[in-house]
């Protein structure tokens, strides 16, 4: 059977449960929810996201303390030994000197093209991209386990049905044996239906195949640990939801791009470009500064040749000096880098404007999509109930037919084969249309993990 991969939720109150640890080794399922939410805590996307949005809020901080003004402060000490200048006349002495100075300094940008203020507004941008990566990574996780769940209960009733015809087989052999023995079936039909249970017995096993690896899909989804057993309830019954109400593709759409992780990311894309070419582009005006110190000493004279000196409390507090200083810079010529720089963002906006464009129309598309799937798998699947009516009707017939002479076992065979087709292409349409309701849902505003199950 092909197996659709649009991965959304399923609308399956269906419990597959996973519990790890101790309570995966009591026996207990987990519902679908709960193996949803397992996926998004364990999943390595998820806790990179994380730290990522960590240094994101940290970039936030940095951003606003660059409002605050740059104080540095400095302490130092040398000695001078033989010809040397002396702090207090200013001359070259043969005296041996020690002076110790200190200072305090500051500095503050007054304007530098709104660069301060565009950096906090982009830090702020890239905290918002952060949580909708997170949001979006999350909904990635939890689809991918949703079409994993989908896939261990389809290949699950894939083997009951195996397991039923085989079954079905195995009791026709019976039969075909004891009239063989009676005179009224020939050596050939009883190896024809020799032949045809060791094919669905083969059947069976590959369908047992098939269900394994899709529990080992489904772990790797999860991130479950692999060795361990993952229970699954088997009690659920599985039924069509209540058909939803037609509702226009472009009307979903026009909400959607609102609030959805995709949309808002190349929104927030595109207002980031926008804020870095207006950062390049006041770099072109002249920035102002504002800086300012204080500053002290204290010198001696060291060794036979020292002479009197003012103590270090009256030199601390004489030789104190102050200044206040306000920079102009005025940008005359940078060998274009800046005009290349300019240009440079000028087309980044263009670019982020048509990767905004693709992606609302990559969404437009796939609303449309999501609704003609969802309403045409529910065609299907009422088409599919009524095959299968037909087709049960229509192979217990032929096993009359069968039983009392009037068929082949090639017939019986065929029929059989066709049962058992109708009944998974039923299995099939059922969890399509489950899984794209769902998509349906989420599209109208309904994050994934917050749906009813």
């Amino acid at each position: 059977m092909s197996r659709t991969r649009i991965i959304p939720l399923i609308t399956l109150v269906t419990a597959i449960g996973t519990l790890p640890a101790r309570a995966a080794n009591e026996g207990k399922a987990w519902t679908l929810h709960d193996c949803m939410a397992y996926a998004v805590e364990h999943s390595p996307r998820s806790k990179i996201q994380e730290l990522t949005n960590a240094n994101t809020d940290r970039d936030h901080l940095a951003a606003i303390m660059n409002f605050l003004p740059y104080i540095s402060g400095s302490v130092g000490a040398n000695a001078n030994f033989g010809r040397s200048l002396d702090p207090e006349t200013n001359t070259y002495t043969a005296q041996n000197n020690f002076n110790n100075s200190y200072s305090v300094s500051g500095s503050l940008p007054l304007f530098n093209g709104f660069k301060v203020v565009n950096n906090l507004r982009i830090a702020k941008i890239a905290r918002l991209q952060g949580a909708e990566n997170m949001q979006l990574i999350n909904d990635e996780i939890a689809l991918e386990t949703m079409q994993a769940y989908a896939d261990v209960h389809y290949y699950r009733g894939m083997v009951n049905l195996a397991g039923e015809q085989l079954a079905e087989s195995k009791n026709t052999l019976y039969q075909a044996k004891v009239q063989e023995e009676l005179g009224l079936k020939g050596n050939a039909d009883v190896l024809e239906i020799e032949a045809k249970v060791a094919s669905e017995d083969f059947n069976l096993t590959r369908q047992q195949n098939l269900y394994a690896d899709a529990m080992l899909k489904l772990k790797e989804a999860m991130f479950y640990p692999i060795g361990d057993t993952l229970p699954l309830d088997t009690t659920q019954h599985w039924a069509m939801a209540p058909l939803a109400p037609h509702v226009p593709a472009d009307s979903i759409y026009r909400t959607a791009t609102d609030f959805l992780p995709k949309a808002r990311i190349a929104q927030l894309d595109f207002q980031t470009a926008m804020l870095n070419f207006r950062t390049a582009k006041w770099q072109l005006l002249p920035s102002l500064s504002l800086s300012g110190g204080v500053s002290t000493s204290y010198s001696q004279t060291i060794g036979g040749n020292a002479v009197e000196h003012a103590p270090f409390r009256q030199q601390f507090k004489d030789r104190v000096g102050k200044y206040v200083s306000v920079g102009l810079n005025i940008p005359i010529f940078k060998n274009y880098s800046q005009q290349i720089t300019i240009a440079k963002q000028r087309n980044l906006i263009k670019i982020s404007d048509q990767e905004q464009k693709q992606t609302l129309h990559e969404i437009e598309s796939e609303i449309q999509r999501a609704v003609q799937d969802m309403e045409g798998t529910a065609k299907e699947y009422i088409q599919c109930t009524k095959q299968v009516i037909a087709q049960e009707m229509a192979y217990k017939a032929m096993r009359r037919k069968y039983e009392e002479g009037l068929a082949s076992v090639i017939d019986l065979q065929t029929s059989s084969n066709q049962l058992l087709v109708a009944k998974a292409a039923k299995l099939n349409a059922l969890l399509q249309y489950l899984i794209k309701k769902r998509v349906v849902d989420y599209y109208k505003g309904t994050p994934y993990l917050e749906q009813d199950y």
